[in-house]
This record gives structure tokens, C-alpha cells and sequence, in this order.
């Protein structure tokens, strides 16, 4: 039994509505990131929207142009950013140790923190923007998660300390 399509009277709202997929959600943070909103009334959830609100922020944000890149932008270190609309991104090199990409951490109500593959990290964050180890470490208590590789955290002193025994002994939390 489905949602029904059209509204019970010519008012009414329908009786249920078909959320985002997955995957529509995936993509809609991808563009979220890489477009310039200046012209978009982008949602603070995504999550929130269902399959045709979804379908038509997508259309407007491909639409929309890309962020401009500046120069300080380029200049990253590897490690955890936080934008000004309170997202939070790895930063890190890839094999061929010659781009920066970034991943975007996902926390929904009800399920597990996961990094989320977002592309070249400039087009999503600025230097500026880098955390300090103390406050990627109190991001990693507060959500329970590894502030190094985002790993859900199980042993409370690793969650108090915001950092995976892993990553800890590794030295290097970027």
C-alpha cells in the first residue's frame, strides 16, 4: 500500500508523501556543497524532502553556477573543517598524493555517523576553516565519533578524548 499521488480533497494535503531516496540525498549534498546558494532557498535538512521537492532543488542547483574558488581555498592541510553552515569535512590526500578531497560527515537522527565521499575539497571548504586538534577531538566526544576517521567510538575513554585508540597511537589525527 502506497502513499496516493493526488490530495484527498482539493486543499488537502495527501495522507502520506514519498521521502528522498538515498541517493537523491546523496546528490543533493554533493551540489549543496559544490553550487553557489546565493540564488537557492536550499533546506537546512535535506532529509526532510520528499522525492519531488528533492527532484526539483536538484534541477535548480544544477542549474545554479559553481562556488568560486580563491586562492586561499587551494592552500588545505589535511584534516577536519567546519564551514560556516556547520558541516564538517575530512580533508585528506589521495594515493597519488596530488589532490585534496574531502568527505562530508552525515549524522541523521536514528543511524551511525558515516564519511560520505564528497570530491576535491576546495570547491566545499576554505584553510581558514581547518579545526584545531582540540576541537576536532571535542566535536569527535560530543558525537561519539573518531575525529580522525570518523569511526563510531565504543570505549569511554575514547570517546571522552574524541579520538579512536587507533588514530591516537598512529600521532597524527589528519
Amino acid at each position: 500500500m502506497g502513499c496516493p499521488d493526488k490530495p484527498r480533497a482539493a486543499d488537502a494535503r495527501p495522507a502520506c508523501r514519498a521521502m528522498a531516496s538515498d541517493k537523491q540525498l546523496g546528490f543533493l549534498r554533493k551540489l549543496l556543497g559544490e553550487k553557489d546558494l546565493t540564488n537557492i532557498d536550499a533546506p537546512t535538512d535535506p532529509a526532510a524532502l520528499s522525492v519531488r521537492e528533492a527532484s526539483a532543488l536538484i534541477d535548480a542547483l544544477m542549474a545554479a553556477p559553481r562556488k568560486q574558488v580563491t586562492e586561499a581555498a587551494v592552500e588545505l592541510e589535511s584534516g577536519i573543517y567546519r564551514t560556516a553552515d556547520d558541516r564538517i569535512y575530512k580533508v585528506y590526500t589521495n594515493q597519488a598524493r596530488s589532490r585534496m578531497l574531502a568527505k562530508l560527515l552525515v549524522l541523521e537522527p536514528g543511524q551511525e555517523p558515516r564519511w560520505e565521499y564528497a570530491g576535491t575539497a576546495y570547491r566545499f571548504v576554505q584553510a581558514d576553516q581547518r579545526m584545531t586538534l582540540e576541537q576536532a577531538k571535542q566535536f569527535g566526544a560530543i558525537y561519539g565519533v573518531c575525529c580522525n576517521c570518523g569511526a563510531t567510538l565504543t570505549d569511554e575513554g575514547s570517546i571522552e578524548a574524541g579520538i579512536g585508540p587507533v588514530c591516537a597511537k598512529k600521532g597524527n589525527w589528519a
